[in-house]
C-alpha cells in the first residue's frame, strides 16, 4: 500500500475529528451561556447630579429580574437619549450586576442675543421653544437657529447668519447665547412687470408692498426686501386683478434678482392677465328647508351683468355662512359653484349650502410679522389647535387683526394638515408702523405762541401694549400727560389702562390754575364692534388767583360701536361714540357732561368715498352747584374748519373764549386717492356747526347760531406719518369770532 495514501487518509480522518471537537466544544458553550444567562439583580446608577434616579430607571428598557442582552442595553441609552437629559450614556455588566454611567446635559439658566439690531430678543424667543430651564440638547439647539433664520425671513436683511454658543456658569448649567450677523439691508432697486396690458406698470407698484428706493420710503422700510413681501405681493396682485374680473389671472413667476455690488434687489413679476369676465347667472341652492334661496338671494353681491369680482363672491360667502349660523346651522358648508363660458366671458355662480363635514386644525402657522409677537397675533384668533375649523371665525380674526392698526395687509389661507380632515391655517401679515410723534403749532393773542409734542406707541416692542405722552406750553400755560395700557389684562378680553396728567398757568377762565390727577380705564368688548370702557379720574386744581382749591372725582362710560374696514382714511363702514361723565362722587365739583359723535363711509364709485361726521355735547351742573367754566366746551376749528382754536362761540368783551354748555356740528366730505403708490389723498367738504350757552353770564355772540365753511384737503399718508392739510372758505360767521382759513398738522410715525 502507498504510504502518501494512507498518511492523506489519516489527515482527514484528523482534520474531521478536529471540527467534530470544535464544534462539540463551541455548541457547548452556546447552551451553557443559554443555560446561564444572567438576570438583572442590581441596578448601579452614577453621574446623575440634577436628574434623579427614579427618572433614569424609568426610561430603562432593563429591569430587576430581566434578562441582561445587548438589545436590552442598546434600547435603554436609546431611551435615555430620546429624553434630552444627558450628553452621554455608557452601559456596562458584570455578572448580574448592571452598571449605568450618565453625563448630564447642562441646565439652560439664560437665552441671550448678540447682535439682533432688527429683531427684539422677545420676538426671537417665540420663534422656538427653548427656554430658560430646559435640558441644552445640539438637535433643539439647531432646530432653533433654523427657526431664528426663519423669522428673519421676513424682515429687510435676507443674508443673515445665525450661530450659538454655551458659557458654562458652573454648577453644570449654562448660559445658551446666539450670536446673529445681519449684514446690510438690502434694497428694492426697481419693480418691474412683463405681461400687463390692462393695468400699467405705475397702477401695479401701488398695489403691491415691495416699493422702489426713494426718499420718501426711507423712514417707513417699504423699499426694504424681504422674501415675505414678495410672496404677499403675488397675493396681492391676484387679489386686485380678480377684483377687476380677470379671473384666470395668474403670477407666473416673481424673480428677485440681487447684485452684491449695489446691495439691491431687481423684481420682476411676470404675469398673464387673461380675459376679462362678468356674472353670468347667479343663484343660491339651499339644502335646508328654513334657509330659503330667495331670502338668502339679498345677500348676494355682484348680479348678472355686473363685472366679476373675486372679493364680492368671498364676502358673499360670509355673508351666507353668518346667515346660516344665526339660523342655527354652524357647520354650514357654502361652496361656490362656479362654470366659465369662454365664448361670452361670463361666469354662472351658484352658491350651494349644505351641512359640512367637522374638520380640525391641525396647527396654525404665523408668517411675515418681524415685530409683532406671536402671540399678539394668535390672541385675536379665537380657535386653536385641535379646534374644530371655523370659516366665520376665521374672518372675524381677521377684522379684528385690521382694527389692531398693526397690519397693513393680512391674508389667511388654509392648506390639508396631516390628515384629511385637518387643516393647516397660514396667517401672513404685513406690519404697519404703529408709533407716532406729532408736533403743532398755533398762534393766539392770550396765549402767544403755542407748542405741543405728542407721542404714541400702539404696539410696544410688539407686546400689542399702548403708551402715550405729551408736553405743551405757551406763554400762559404748560401741561404734561402719560397713559399706559395694556390691552389684554392677564391674558383676558377686557384691557385695563392708567394717565397721568398736571398742568400750571392760566385756565379757560383766564386764572392761574395748579392741576395733578389720575385715571384708571377699564375697557371691556361686548362683541366684534362694540367696546365699552368705564373709567375713574381724581384731579386735584389748585386756583392760584382766587387761593381756593377744588376736587373733582368724575366717573365715566363709554361705548363705541365701529364696524369701518380700517382706521386710516376708511373706505366704508360706521362709526358711533357715546361718552357719557359724571362728577359729584367725592370732591365738590358737580355735573354730567355727554358727548355723541358719529361717523358713515361710503364708495359711491371706485376711489370715489364720501363720508358723513356728526357730532353734539352737553354739559350741566347739578345738585346747586356752579358750572365752573374751564368745565365746558371750547370749539374752533376742530368743529367747522376755517375758525382758529378756540374762536368760536360765546366770548367775553376782551375776545376771550368763555365757552358753551352746548355744541352740535355736522360735516360732508368726498375724498379720492390722486396717487395710491404714494399715498396722496385730496377731498373737499363742507363744515357745520354751533356752540352757545356759555356759564359766563353777558357773553358776547352767545346764541345758537350756525357757522359754517366749505374747502378742500390734502392728506399725504407719509412714511414719517399722515400729513394734512386743509384750506376753508368760512361761509357764515359771528363778527367776534376767530377765523383761520389754512390748517396743517403733521403726526411723526415710525
Amino acid at each position: 500500500m502507498n504510504n502518501n495514501s494512507i498518511s492523506k487518509k489519516s489527515h482527514k480522518t484528523l482534520r474531521k475529528a478536529i471540527l467534530a471537537t470544535t464544534s462539540l466544544a463551541f455548541g457547548t458553550l452556546l447552551l451553557h451561556q443559554v443555560a446561564f444567562a444572567a438576570n438583572v439583580q442590581n441596578l448601579i446608577l452614577s453621574g446623575n447630579i440634577s436628574v434623579s434616579s427614579e427618572t433614569v430607571f424609568q426610561n430603562l428598557d432593563l429591569k430587576i429580574g430581566q434578562e441582561i442582552n445587548q438589545q436590552n442595553i442598546n434600547a435603554s441609552i436609546a431611551s435615555l437619549h430620546s429624553t434630552g437629559l444627558f450628553k452621554d450614556i455608557t452601559i456596562t455588566y458584570k455578572g448580574s450586576n448592571v452598571y449605568i454611567t450618565v453625563e448630564e446635559n447642562p441646565t439652560i439658566t439664560a437665552v441671550r442675543y448678540i447682535g439682533n439690531q432688527s429683531l427684539d430678543s422677545g420676538l426671537l424667543n417665540s420663534s422656538h421653544e427653548l427656554r430658560t430651564g430646559d435640558y441644552f440638547t445640539k438637535g433643539q439647539v439647531q432646530a432653533a437657529v433654523k427657526e431664528i433664520k426663519k423669522k428673519y425671513t421676513g424682515s429687510r436683511f435676507s443674508n443673515v447668519e445665525v450661530s450659538y454658543k454655551i458659557v458654562e456658569t458652573g454648577d453644570h448649567k449654562a448660559d445658551l447665547i446666539f450670536s446673529i450677523t445681519e449684514g446690510a439691508e438690502t434694497i428694492v432697486q426697481k419693480v418691474s412687470f412683463v405681461g400687463n396690458s390692462v393695468f400699467s406698470d405705475g397702477e401695479l407698484r401701488g398695489v403691491v408692498s415691495s416699493k422702489e428706493a426713494a426718499i420718501w420710503h426711507m423712514f417707513s422700510g417699504a423699499d426694504t426686501y424681504s422674501t415675505d413681501k414678495v410672496n404677499f405681493d403675488r397675493e396681492l396682485l391676484r387679489r386686485h386683478y380678480l377684483e377687476n374680473g380677470y379671473a384666470d389671472f395668474s403670477v407666473i413667476s416673481a424673480v428677485a434678482d440681487y447684485d452684491e455690488d449695489s446691495n439691491k434687489y431687481f423684481i420682476t413679476f411676470t404675469l398673464d392677465e387673461g380675459e376679462q369676465y362678468k356674472f353670468g347667472e347667479v343663484d343660491v341652492d339651499s339644502s335646508f328647508s328654513n334657509l330659503l334661496p330667495d331670502e338668502l338671494l339679498s345677500l348676494v353681491k355682484g348680479r348678472t351683468g355686473d363685472t366679476y369680482n373675486a372679493v364680492q363672491l368671498n364676502d358673499t360667502l360670509i355673508a351666507l355662512r353668518k346667515q346660516a349660523a344665526r339660523k342655527g346651522f354652524s357647520f354650514a358648508k357654502v361652496t361656490p359653484i362656479i362654470s366659465r363660458n369662454p365664448y361670452d366671458k361670463t361666469i354662472d355662480v351658484v352658491y350651494a349650502i349644505e351641512d359640512g363635514q367637522r374638520v380640525y386644525i391641525d396647527r396654525i402657522q404665523i408668517v411675515g410679522n418681524t415685530r409683532t409677537h406671536d402671540q399678539v397675533i394668535r390672541r385675536e384668533i379665537e380657535l386653536a389647535e385641535g379646534d374644530v375649523f371655523n370659516a366665520e371665525s376665521l374672518d372675524a380674526a381677521k377684522s379684528r387683526l385690521f382694527k389692531t392698526g398693526y397690519f397693513t395687509g393680512i391674508n389667511i389661507i388654509t392648506e390639508r394638515g396631516s390628515a384629511d380632515d385637518k387643516v393647516i391655517v397660514i396667517v401672513e401679515v404685513n406690519e404697519n408702523s404703529t408709533g407716532s410723534i406729532g408736533a403743532t403749532a398755533s398762534y393766539s393773542t392770550l396765549a402767544g405762541l403755542i407748542g405741543e409734542l405728542t407721542y404714541a406707541e400702539t404696539n410696544l416692542l410688539g407686546s400689542g401694549q399702548q403708551i402715550s405722552a405729551s408736553l405743551k406750553w405757551s406763554g400762559i400755560e404748560k401741561a404734561a400727560s402719560f397713559s399706559f395700557t395694556e390691552p389684554r389684562f392677564m391674558g383676558g378680553d377686557y384691557s385695563v389702562g392708567t394717565n397721568l396728567f398736571g398742568s400750571h398757568g392760566v385756565d379757560k377762565d383766564t386764572k392761574t390754575h395748579l392741576k395733578a390727577g389720575v385715571g384708571l380705564v377699564v375697557g371691556l368688548p361686548i362683541d366684534e364692534n362694540i367696546n365699552v370702557a368705564a373709567r375713574y379720574n381724581f384731579t386735584y386744581d389748585n386756583n392760584r388767583t382766587d387761593a381756593t382749591t377744588d376736587y373733582i372725582s368724575a366717573v365715566g362710560v363709554k361705548a363705541v360701536f365701529d364696524t369701518r374696514n380700517k382706521n386710516f382714511m376708511p373706505t366704508e363702514g360706521f362709526k358711533a361714540e357715546v361718552d357719557v361723565e359724571f362728577a359729584g362722587l367725592g370732591g365738590n365739583v358737580k355735573y354730567i357732561k355727554a358727548v355723541g359723535t358719529s361717523e358713515g363711509h361710503f364708495e359711491i364709485v371706485k376711489d370715489f368715498v364720501a363720508s358723513a361726521y356728526v357730532t353734539a355735547g352737553a354739559i350741566n351742573g347739578w345738585g346747586g352747584a356752579t358750572l365752573r367754566q374751564q368745565d365746558t366746551f371750547f370749539k374752533g376749528g376742530d368743529l367747522v374748519r376755517g375758525f382758529a382754536a378756540d374762536g368760536l362761540g360765546p366770548r367775553a368783551g376782551g375776545g376771550d373764549a368763555n365757552g358753551g354748555t352746548i355744541f352740535a356740528g355736522a360735516t360732508l366730505e368726498l375724498t379720492t386717492p390722486l396717487s395710491k403708490e404714494a399715498g396722496i389723498y385730496v377731498g373737499v367738504f363742507a363744515d357745520a356747526g354751533t356752540l352757545y350757552k356759555s356759564s359766563v353770564g353777558g357773553s358776547l355772540s352767545d346764541v345758537n347760531e350756525i357757522r359754517s365753511s366749505v374747502g378742500a384737503s390734502m392728506i399725504w399718508d407719509s412714511p414719517i406719518g399722515p400729513l394734512r392739510a386743509d384750506y376753508a372758505y368760512v361761509l357764515n360767521s359771528n363778527g367776534v369770532d376767530v377765523l383761520e382759513p389754512f390748517k396743517f398738522g403733521l403726526n411723526f410715525r415710525y
